[in-house]
């Protein structure tokens, strides 16, 4: 998948989340060694274990698609597949469909920070 698809797909809940993220997601982050904005993302060719998600599995399917994924693209997408899991669950039920992929942007950055070093490079 290109970046120019991969963005034409999460325009819509781009959109929807930034307008959602001023109001209810919380922007604190733990501190970092380095900042992590316009960082990029490479799959490791040895990876030290298998992902342990699925959100993990969907990374690790999409970076052998494009060269270097940025680190923000990559979080939209896990962010997204995280929303869809909660509401297929059953989460629509106590209003989560009002809300949108937003709401796990810190849950979908802590787990690619996670995989670092691990299954992919953040550089």
């Amino acid at each position: 998948m290109s970046r120019m698809e991969l963005d034409n797909e999460m325009l819509p809940a781009r959109i929807l989340n930034s307008t959602l993220n001023r109001f209810f997601v919380d922007r604190s982050a733990p501190e970092r060694s380095q900042p992590l904005t316009g960082s990029k993302v490479r799959l490791l060719r040895n990876a030290r274990r298998a992902p342990a998600s699925e959100a993990e599995a969907v990374v690790v399917e999409l970076l052998p698609r494009t060269k270097d994924a940025s680190l923000d693209s990559l979080i939209s997408v896990v962010a997204e597949k995280l929303y869809r899991d909660e509401i297929r669950a059953g989460a629509w039920i106590v209003d989560l469909g009002l809300f949108s992929s937003g709401l796990f942007v810190p849950e979908a950055r802590c787990l690619l920070e996670t995989g670092n070093g691990e299954l992919w490079q953040i550089y």
